[in-house]
């Protein structure tokens, strides 16, 4: 800014009034003489009407604070000065003001609104920080190759140009001296990437670039594998893909979803094993800015907050404001809110219940609202970048502000749909034949979970074969009666069959209420699996085929075989002289 401010005024032409000036060396001790001054300035200009006059004060915020009140009244006064000169009463209409700042948003409105060009001078993009580097290469292209280049350019994201400057002119002037050091024979000093680290970590932290609690260059040697991971996987340039500019990391499940506009859904990527917090996330999303070539990422979390000594809500969000208000001025930029340290929960326990509340709900709410406001296109790009590690933070965020669901996701929840839909059709129980619907509670039916024991033949079947044999017999029994024939009484007596289970007869009907076990209604666990894809017939033929190979009954059939050879001829069998009924001391003689 303040190079900008030394040049515009010679590239335009403009008659300088002054001295460039800061606003320090305006402001005074007595009362009333810092008003003096400027108006002595600004009256240079109506003696010269003639010409374009411009004057110009570097920090000029210390000049026009905000009049509150906080404001002290020199402050003030000083203020009005500037105001009457300025469109003011005392006008003085070929006076240019060119002022510089980096806190715009303590100035006070009026004088804000008085000033009718604004340009913002952010932080240079990556494309722009290789340009600035280039003259180190040139200058020595063995130490500054293509790949330390490009290391310079992610270990000073987020560098203003005045930073950047300061690094690069205080290696060049190692450099010069090194090349003189040689010339004398002196020790010289080794430009390694430890050296560079140690500059780009000072002058780091003299300009306040801080990622949490620590620098970048810091970060880098604690763990220096984060800048050698592969950029292809962690680009932000998605072929065939249009982003809304939201990403979701879930520390939680190890995942992290890029939104999408077209299409309309989610794309679901695995975090890498060492990412398990912010900071070895900052790797991927360095390298995603350089693949978008974003000129700042803003990073929001709990240390952030403490750094600026922004402890209650106020401090916060005015912090919060300031710091959006000044992201919003880039044309591209990437703001990373860690939703965990910034939003605090309130577990209250209780002997019957258990609740989870949000104690910040304000700051949650400003968080909210601020990761709707996401854009990307051709001129402008706005990232959101929110990562959460509880689950409630997780689903109510995402709930709160739409975030499109993954494809895995609607189709599962198109399948929940349609399985409750079905649970709410009638259907027969393949176990008892009676009509259920599996959404209503209290689904319970008797059954039996064997198969049939034919008396006459000593074969095996199901409940639905029996009942055709039962009706065929029947059907024969009833015809012959009605043509008077008579018939050897062995020959027309209708077959009987007995249950496996408990040994109980056969009613002659598929239906199983009065069956000897309890359970509920629908299949059985082992054949759930194909409940989606049967009729209900499909599914009483596969239930009847299941208990008709029930292992657990083998054995028992071969006893009960038994026992029926060992019978007289016309002995009537009882269920009482084979077994007991009661179904332990059946499992006990298996």
């Amino acid at each position: 800014k303040s190079e900008i401010l030394k040049k515009v005024a010679e590239f335009v032409g403009i008659t300088m009034i002054s001295l460039p000036l800061s606003a320090g060396e305006l402001n005074r001790p007595l009362v009333g003489e810092t008003e003096k001054i400027l108006m002595n300035m600004m009256n240079r200009a109506k003696l010269i009407p003639y010409l374009i006059c411009a004057m110009t004060v570097d920090e000029i915020d210390g000049l026009a604070p905000k009049r509150d009140g906080n404001a002290q009244q020199s402050k003030v006064d000083g203020i009005s000065v500037l105001l009457s000169h300025i469109e003011g009463i005392k006008d003085v209409p070929n006076l240019i003001i060119l002022g510089a700042t980096n806190r715009r948003q303590m100035m006070d409105d009026a004088f804000l609104r008085r000033m009718q060009t604004k340009c913002f001078v952010g932080r240079p993009s990556p494309k722009t920080r290789k340009k600035l580097l280039i003259p180190l290469m040139v200058k020595n292209p063995e130490i500054f190759s293509t790949e330390q280049l490009d290391f310079l350019i992610k270990i000073t994201t987020n560098f203003s140009g005045a930073a950047l400057s300061l690094f690069k002119g205080e290696i060049l002037s190692v450099m010069n001296s090194n090349m003189n050091a040689s010339i004398r024979n002196d020790v010289q000093i080794d430009i390694n990437q430890q050296y560079l680290l140690k500059v780009i970590d000072r002058i780091a932290r003299d300009n306040n670039i801080w990622f949490g609690f620590t620098t970048l260059p810091e970060i880098y040697q604690l763990n220096a594998s984060v800048f050698d991971q592969c950029q292809e996987k962690y680009s932000l340039v998605l072929k065939d893909l249009k982003p809304t500019g939201r990403i979701l990391v879930d520390l939680q499940d190890k995942k992290i979803f890029i939104e999408q506009i077209q299409p309309l859904y989610t794309i679901e990527i695995d975090l890498d094993p060492t990412e398990i917090s912010l900071l070895q996330l900052l790797s991927r999303f360095i390298h995603g800015c350089l693949s978008r070539n974003i000129d700042t990422i803003q990073v929001i979390d709990r240390n952030y907050l403490s750094i600026h000594n922004a402890f209650d809500d106020k401090q916060i969000f005015e912090l919060l404001y300031s710091t959006l208000m000044e992201c919003d001025e880039y044309n591209r930029q990437m703001v990373i809110f860690d939703i965990d340290s910034l939003i605090m929960l309130n577990e209250s326990n209780s002997d019957k219940t258990k609740s989870i509340s949000i104690s910040n709900i304000s700051l949650y709410q400003a968080v909210r609202e601020q990761c709707k406001k996401t854009f990307i296109n051709d001129n402008k790009e706005k990232w959101i970048v929110i990562i959460v590690k509880h689950p409630i933070l997780k689903n109510s965020l995402c709930q709160d502000i739409a975030f499109n669901k993954t494809e895995k996701q609607i189709k599962q929840e198109q399948d929940d749909e349609q399985q409750r839909l079905n649970d709410k059709k009638e259907k027969k129980c393949p176990k008892c034949l009676n009509i259920y619907q599996k959404s209503e509670y209290g689904n319970t039916c008797n059954y039996h979970d064997g198969f049939l024991y034919n008396l006459k033949t000593n074969d095996i079947t199901t409940a639905l074969k029996a009942s055709e044999i039962v009706f065929q017999a029947e059907f024969e029994k009833y015809v012959h009666t009605n043509n008077g024939e008579n018939e050897d009484d062995n020959q027309n007596e209708t077959p009987k069959f007995k249950w496996i289970c408990c040994l109980k007869d056969f009613n002659g009907t598929q239906g199983n209420g009065n069956g000897c076990v309890r359970g509920q209604c629908g299949l059985p666990k082992q054949l759930q699996e194909a409940e989606k894809s049967l009729s209900d017939d499909e599914s009483i033929r596969l239930v009847q085929d299941y208990y008709l190979n029930n292992p657990s009954y083998l054995q028992k059939r071969i006893m009960f075989t038994q026992q029926q050879q060992q019978q007289q001829p016309h002995a009537t069998l009882t269920t009482a002289a084979v077994f007991s009924t009661n179904r332990t001391t059946t499992s006990n003689i298996i």
